[in-house]
């Protein structure tokens, strides 16, 4: 008998012996027989929801340079699992925005893997300013005033990177020796744990064998290492041997929306309205420099352009500026649902943005008339305009008492201006 290496349509032939023996080399493997899967790998990416992107070490372009040397079959994500189809892409806190659009990018897919409690789903879905008069006065607002000043000092050290939270230090230092001294859980935290956890699971039987990537808040690294690691047939690991990030796999991380959101973070934040010295503005001009040569004489180029003029209280070069944008007639809208941290108030596009601020500008000026002329034209808008998503999809907040607050008691600048957004906010 002879077998050439042509196989069974080749000339020759193969008796059926040796049929019987041919085919059953290519039975599947009994259960001794076959090898064992490896360990999954989780490779856990912290980080600090409200600060991560302060530091310019630690942008979106950081992130998603990371994931891509990491190169996971699946990303998991800090929001509930039905968000990445019902609410898109979130732009808060800014990790899932940047790990978000690097899974879309690559065509990875993406799991929801967080659960809510029952207080954060139960959250009132409309909140509005209380009708306080006047608003800088009494034990609330000098309460404000100490919190923010605490909150101002915290981000002026990471948009300056004096907390050395770049992307690989703030890594290493959250794993795993220091969140090893961390306290135990308390027990209303342990349920949300326990239930990420199963979450995770159900993406590793997805995948099995395989690398995720998990990018949650640090504070969660340890507990869930406690739990998924309760089998060898999961690692939970830091990504400190991804380190460190090539500057060509940096620059290839950004995406044509980062400079808009970074932007908002240095200029158009709720929380810096008072103290606009705790950014980084020499990281605003490179990001404005950027957005003007990926998006020369656009709508958002010019409306960043005028919000730059106005940190340096020009004012006289602002106002027409802001004038042309929002009598411009168009509808630019945002590339993502708004978010207080990135965009204040949280109207929908760049016209109605710049009327904000040209009513602002017209405060500043000393022309409260013509300001109040720009509030009611935003207060006109749709209702469906100014109920607004704008802290978590299950919060909506209604800008119509701000405005008509504004009308009222003009503009000025500061810490009581951040006093005023927060309370819009129903804080």
């Amino acid at each position: 008998m002879r077998l050439l290496h042509g196989g069974l349509g080749v000339a020759g032939y193969v008796s059926f012996a040796s049929l019987t023996i041919l085919t059953s080399l290519v039975q599947p493997a009994t259960a001794q027989q076959r090898r064992p899967v490896p360990p999954s790998e989780v490779i856990f990416i912290g980080a600090s929801h409200n600060f991560t992107f302060l530091h310019p070490a630690f942008s979106p372009a950081h992130l998603r340079a990371l994931l891509s040397k990491i190169a996971p079959a699946a990303l998991c994500l800090e929001v509930p699992p039905e968000w990445p189809r019902t609410h898109g892409v979130p732009t808060f806190p800014q990790e899932q925005y940047a790990a978000m659009t690097w899974a879309q990018r690559e065509g990875i897919p993406v799991y929801g893997v967080d659960w809510e409690t029952p207080e954060v789903q139960a959250l009132p879905p409309v909140v509005r300013m209380d009708a306080i008069e006047p608003l800088d006065r009494g034990d609330r607002f000098e309460r404000f005033r100490e919190e923010y000043v605490g909150t101002v000092r915290w981000t002026a050290a990471q948009a300056f990177g004096e907390a050395s939270n770049d992307i690989e230090s703030f890594q290493r230092t959250q794993h795993p020796i220091v969140v090893d001294r961390w306290p135990e859980e308390e027990s209303g935290a342990r349920v949300r744990e326990d239930r990420i956890a199963e979450n995770i699971r159900a993406v590793l039987a997805r995948h099995p064998g395989e690398r995720i990537a998990v990018v949650f808040g640090t504070v969660h690294y340890l507990p869930l290492k406690r739990r998924l690691e309760s089998t060898d047939a999961i690692r939970v690991l830091p990504p400190s041997r991804y380190f460190p990030l090539e500057p060509d796999r940096i620059e290839a991380g950004w995406h044509p929306d980062d400079a808009i959101l970074l932007l908002g973070t240095n200029l158009d934040d709720w929380r810096s309205i008072g103290f606009p010295q705790s950014r980084n503005h020499q990281r605003t001009k490179e990001l404005l420099d950027r957005l003007r040569r990926e998006r020369l004489n656009s709508v958002v180029t010019r409306y960043y352009e005028a919000r730059w003029l106005m940190l340096f209280g020009d004012l006289e070069e602002s106002r027409p500026a802001l004038q042309g944008i929002a009598g411009g007639g168009g509808a630019s809208s945002l590339p993502y649902q708004a978010d207080v941290r990135w965009s204040w108030p949280p109207l929908r596009t760049f016209e109605q943005k710049a009327r904000f601020y040209l009513a602002v500008a017209n405060d500043l000026a000393g022309d409260h008339d013509a300001a109040a002329t720009e509030y009611r034209a935003l207060l006109n808008l749709p209702e469906d305009q100014l109920v607004v998503p704008a802290i978590w999809p299950a919060v909506r907040v209604d800008l119509r008492p701000y405005f008509e607050n504004l009308i009222r008691t003009p503009y000025r600048g500061g810490v009581f201006e951040a006093y005023r957004a927060s309370l819009a906010m129903g804080r």
